[in-house]
C-alpha cells in the first residue's frame, strides 16, 4: 500500500491540539467565564462619534449644510452598526455550538485515517536502485505505527542480519514505524528482494497486507581503463599495469591476475578505484606478455572482515604486450688492425640511446683524451684531440646498462679492440 501523505506524529499532534481547544473551550462556556458581551462595536461607534464635528450654535449659516450631510452619514453608520451588533451578537450565542461542528469532523477524520492500514513512505534500497554500502541498515518506512509482532520480513539472498522496528522521529521513540536490516555479513553482488508480509495497525483492526521490493546490492565494479593498452610495444620492463574502475567496491570484490609467461607480482590499492600491478623482477626484454584481470565477489563478515565465501572467478580484461627491446649495436669502428692513427672511434645502435649515459659510460685504454658528439640519435662519436700512437692496441669499451630513449637497456657489455698502424721502414 503506498502512503497518503501525512505522518503518523502529525496527525496525532493536530488532533491533540484540536481536542485541547474544545476542551478549553467548552470548560470555560461550562464555568461561565465567556458571558463577556462583545464590546468593541459599540466601542468603534464612539470613536466614529467623537472623529465628526460637533455641532456649534455660532457657526454660520454657510456651514450648516455641511452639519446636514454629517448627520446624515452618522444615521447611517448608526444603521450599518446596528446591522452587525445584531450578527454579531447571533454568531456570539452560537459560537460553541459552531465550533463544535467544525472541529469534531475534523478530530474524526484524522483519527479514523489514524487507524486505517499502514502505507510505505520509502525504502532504501529503493526499486531497481543499488546498496551505496553494506554498512547502511536497509529501511522500509510506514507513514503510521504498524503491529511489529506479526511483521515477517524477508530478504534474498538470505544473509545474517538483526530486523528492528524504529522510530523515525527522535522525539517519539514509542512511535516505531521504521522496519529495519542491519547485516553482519555482505552478499554478493547482484540482484536483492526484500519482502514483507504481515502489515497491520497496532490495533489489527485493518487487513494484513505485504509487499516485495526489487532492488540491487553494491554495484559491481567495471574496468573504466587499463594501461599499457592491449597490443602496446616497448613497455618498461620495469613498469607498472594501472587499473581503473568505476565504483569502489571495497573487500566485496578481489582482483586476481595471470601473467605469461609466470612472474611475480604485487597487487597494490591506491584508492577505491585504483589499482596497480607491480612485478618482483623486471620483465624480459623483447618479450610478449599476456595479462589477464579476473574479478571474484566475495562474502565477508562485516565486523570480523573474515571471508566468508569466493564466488566464481570472472574475467573481465585480456591484455597483450611486447616488453622494450634490448639495444644492441649495428655496427662499430675501427676493428681489427691497420688503423690509421688520425681515425675516430663511431659506434650505431639499432634504437635512439640516452645520449648523457652512453657518454658518461663511454671509456678507451689506454686513455685518450677528446670529445665525444652524435651524428644522429643512433650514432655515437668520439674524436680524439691528437693522432693516436703508432702500433698501439686499443680497447673500447661501453659496461652492461647503456639504455635506450624508451627503455632498453644492454645486458652486455660492449667493448672490441683495434691496433693502429705502425712505423713507416725503409728497406
Amino acid at each position: 500500500m503506498i502512503d497518503r501523505g501525512l505522518a503518523f506524529e502529525y496527525e496525532l499532534l493536530i488532533v491533540l491540539g484540536l481536542l485541547l481547544v474544545l476542551a478549553i473551550v467548552n470548560g470555560l462556556h461550562a464555568y461561565g467565564y465567556l458571558g463577556i458581551r462583545i464590546k468593541f462595536l459599540s466601542r468603534l461607534k464612539e470613536k466614529i462619534q467623537n472623529k465628526l464635528p460637533k455641532k456649534n450654535r455660532e457657526v454660520s449659516f454657510e456651514f450648516k449644510r455641511e452639519e446636514n450631510n454629517h448627520e446624515v452619514i452618522e444615521n447611517k453608520l448608526k444603521k450599518v452598526l446596528s446591522k452587525l451588533k445584531t450578527f454579531g451578537k447571533i454568531v456570539w450565542n452560537y459560537k460553541l455550538l459552531l465550533l463544535n461542528l467544525l472541529i469534531v469532523p475534523i478530530i474524526v477524520f484524522l483519527f479514523n485515517d489514524m487507524l486505517s492500514s499502514p502505507g510505505k513512505i520509502w525504502n532504501y534500497p529503493g526499486t531497481e536502485e543499488e546498496l551505496r554500502s553494506y554498512e547502511e541498515p536497509l529501511v522500509i518506512e510506514f507513514d503510521r505505527p504498524i503491529y511489529a509482532e506479526d511483521v515477517q520480513p524477508y530478504i534474498f539472498p538470505e544473509i545474517d542480519g538483526e530486523w528492528k522496528m524504529e522510530s523515525a522521529i527522535s522525539w517519539m521513540p514509542w512511535s516505531k514505524r521504521q522496519l529495519k536490516f542491519y547485516p553482519k555479513e555482505t552478499m554478493f553482488p547482484g540482484k536483492l528482494f526484500i519482502y514483507y508480509a504481515g502489515i497491520t495497525d497496532v490495533f489489527e483492526r485493518t487487513e494484513r497486507w505485504e509487499y516485495g521490493i526489487d532492488a540491487y546490492s553494491v554495484r559491481i565494479p567495471e574496468i573504466v581503463s587499463i594501461y599499457p593498452d592491449d597490443g602496446t610495444t616497448d613497455f618498461a620492463v620495469d613498469g607498472s599495469v594501472e587499473v581503473e574502475i568505476d565504483v569502489s567496491a571495497g573487500k566485496a570484490i578481489e582482483w586476481e591476475l595471470e601473467v605469461t609467461p609466470t612472474t611475480e607480482y604485487q597487487v597494490e590499492y591506491v584508492d577505491g578505484k585504483n589499482i596497480k600491478v607491480t612485478f618482483s623482477e623486471n620483465l624480459h626484454q623483447g618479450e610478449l606478455y599476456n595479462f589477464k584481470l579476473f574479478r571474484v565477489p566475495v562474502r565477508y563478515n562485516i565486523e570480523s572482515e573474515e571471508v566468508i565465501e569466493r564466488g566464481e572467478s570472472e574475467l573481465v580484461k585480456e591484455i597483450s604486450f611486447t616488453t622494450v627491446k634490448e639495444p644492441l649495436v649495428s655496427e662499430f669502428s675501427p676493428k681489427n688492425g691497420g688503423v690509421l692513427t688520425d681515425t675516430n672511434v663511431r659506434i650505431i645502435f639499432d634504437n635512439e640511446m640516452d645520449q648523457a649515459q652512453v657518454q658518461d659510460n663511454f671509456s678507451i685504454t689506454p686513455s685518450v683524451s677528446g670529445a665525444m658528439s652524435w651524428e644522429d640519435p643512433k650514432t655515437f662519436v668520439f674524436n680524439p684531440d691528437q693522432n693516436l700512437a703508432k702500433e698501439t692496441t686499443y680497447k673500447v669499451n661501453f659496461p652492461a646498462g647503456l639504455r635506450s630513449t624508451v627503455g632498453g637497456y644492454t645486458e652486455k657489455e660492449v667493448a672490441w679492440e683495434f691496433t693502429t698502424i705502425g712505423a713507416v721502414t725503409v728497406s
